[in-house]
């Protein structure tokens, strides 16, 4: 699963990409358009000519030039800009229920891990200093090989649960995006599909009017015009309009359906998986419970041997420690992992 940032990086360059194309597709539509005719029209003789060329067929070069803007067409390039907007609003949030969907609790576990990393690793060095002393009474008769075997075996157990700890550490899946109100995303997801059908239908609907606006030079040549300009309005319907109401009003409700459809299988997922994650969570934290139980008895015990000072009852609280290394790496990772766990089902 991608990091939070390599997601947020992918809905950035979605987001671009949409943008960027209707932005493209608008600096059309939203621009006037230039234009530039020239030839040679035969027609009868025009005002401004001799008389002795009256009645005579004859062909004038013309030359026509302007420039037109069209409403219409403008308005579809703003609409352009929304669509872009609320699809890659969409896009996001669509995401987010997917990754919602394909959530892993485990994802969560890498500060436990980390902390129970970080305890044992300090206590190793005391552990070290509990066998190195118990190899010094072996050597003068105050402990036996078999004590000396005993603390090598729990201090191999201890280098393999950091080993552990390590390789799981290292195994992990990426973070994940912290957890979200899946019924928040299910009703956005749903305000922004109705968006995206709104500007849809807009644009459809738009395609049956034209409205252009022109002007320009328009000169016969060898002609006298005194005013060689010109100017116009032109509208176009396209009488299939009102056939498209109905049509739309369809289309409008099966795509909220659609979408919608979509959208629950989705978000059943998502909720699925963050039940998951409670589950977690509360298996946890009832362990964290009872290894704080566990960690306090032996801490009192190690304590009570060690203030007695016979070296028996020493010998026997170093022996006690080691187990007591163990439950503090375990309550180390608990409650990291608790924390986070409990952070991420606390996200907006």
């Amino acid at each position: 699963m991608s990091t939070p940032e390599q997601l947020a990086a992918e809905t950035r360059a979605y987001c671009e990409f949409v943008r960027a194309t209707a932005a493209s597709q608008s600096a059309i539509e939203k621009s006037p358009w230039l234009f530039a005719d020239g030839g040679v029209i035969p027609v009868h003789v025009l005002g401004g000519v001799s008389s002795a060329d009256v009645a005579t067929p004859t062909a004038y070069p013309r030359i026509l030039a302007g420039a037109g803007f069209s409403p219409t067409t403008f308005y579809r390039g703003v609409m352009g800009s929304k669509y872009a907007n609320a699809e890659c609003e969409r896009y996001r949030v669509a995401l987010q229920l997917r990754l919602l969907a394909a959530l892993d609790a485990d994802s969560f576990a890498a500060p436990g891990w980390s902390a129970k990393i970080a305890v044992l690793q300090e206590a190793l060095p005391q552990a070290q200093a509990i066998l190195d002393k118990i190899k010094k009474n072996v050597a003068i008769g105050q402990a036996t090989m078999q004590d000396l075997d005993a603390a090598t075996l729990r201090m191999d157990a201890l280098q393999e649960l950091q080993a552990d700890a390590r390789e799981r550490l290292a195994g992990l899946p990426a973070p994940t995006l912290a957890v979200r109100n899946v019924d928040h995303l299910v009703a956005h997801r749903a305000e922004v599909e109705a968006e995206i059908e709104r500007v849809e239908a807009e644009l459809r609907r738009l395609s049956a009017f034209d409205v252009t606006l022109q002007g320009g030079y328009d000169r016969f040549l060898g002609t006298v015009q005194p005013f060689p300009f010109f100017a116009e309005v032109g509208i176009t319907l396209i009488p299939g309009w009102l056939a498209q109401g109905t049509a739309e009003e369809r289309a409008s409700t099966a795509r909220a359906q659609w979408s919608a459809a979509q959208t629950e299988r989705e978000a059943a997922q998502a909720r699925l998986a963050i039940d998951k994650v409670k589950e977690l969570l509360d298996a946890d934290a009832k362990r964290l419970k009872q290894v704080l139980i566990l960690r306090a008895d032996l801490e009192q015990r190690t304590k009570a041997l060690a203030d007695l000072g016979a070296q028996k009852a020493t010998d026997y609280a170093d022996y006690v420690w080691f187990d007591l290394v163990r439950v503090r790496s375990e309550v180390a990772y608990l409650t990291a992992h608790v924390n986070a766990l409990t952070a991420a089902l606390r996200s907006p």
